[in-house]
């Protein structure tokens, strides 16, 4: 049955997964087209890094934009048939639910590789200047981590009652709305600081989407 499920997920994605694959192998490839000088200047190695770390904001980027429409159509055809092709299965819902998710985990490994794969191609054509390291390895386990992460969040809120999901987004929304607000006012009371603080500061589970996302660094 995971098979099955596993095809089915790869029909409706496919070319969401193969644009985000090739996306995956580029961005670490392009990154670094500015370095190679055998021996740079010291500001042409502060040049090459900080060029270099202009490129770390389509990690995190890629990533929710990736899960985002996985998730999607990951859960489209049960909201779709009102979940009655789940309901009439011989599996309890919880294991449908399970392999459901991980097929889709199945097929976000495919970008994982492509930017281990692109880290690796880009560090071995390229001379990294005296000073600094390359980290393929850690870059392409932090973008594994973050897609693992938003896929199984954005995948439950998907899977979830659209009235329930209006609730999560309006309580989101109105959070920020006042913290926008209260800065207008100069009253910063931190509406949205505080409660978002949990997810997006360590140790909560969007922290490593504002890591620092470069594959050359000090």
């Amino acid at each position: 049955m995971f098979k099955a499920i596993l095809y089915s997920q790869w029909k409706t994605s496919r070319w969401l997964i193969a644009v985000g694959t090739v996306a995956s192998f580029a961005i670490p490839v392009l990154s670094v087209r500015q370095l190679g000088v055998p021996s740079p200047a010291p500001w042409q190695a502060v040049e090459a890094l900080n060029a270099v770390q202009a490129w770390g904001l389509w990690y995190p980027l890629l990533a929710f934009v990736l899960t985002g429409l996985l998730s999607t159509y990951t859960w489209h055809g049960d909201i779709t048939g009102k979940h009655v092709y789940a309901l009439s299965l011989p599996v309890p819902r919880w294991n449908y639910v399970l392999m459901r998710l991980s097929a889709g985990l199945v097929l976000l490994a495919l970008p994982v590789i492509a930017v281990w794969v692109g880290s690796l191609v880009a560090v071995s054509g390229t001379t990294i200047p005296q000073g600094l390291h390359a980290y393929p390895h850690a870059l392409a386990l932090r973008f594994a981590l973050a897609v693992l992460v938003l896929y199984t969040g954005l995948a439950g809120l998907t899977a979830m009652p659209k009235q329930i999901q209006l609730g999560i987004g309006s309580a989101v929304g109105l959070l920020v709305t006042l913290e926008i607000l209260s800065a207008l006012v100069g009253a910063h009371v931190g509406f949205a600081t505080g409660p978002l603080a949990t997810l997006f500061e360590w140790p909560g589970p969007l922290q490593i989407l504002f890591a620092r996302w470069v594959l050359i660094d000090v």
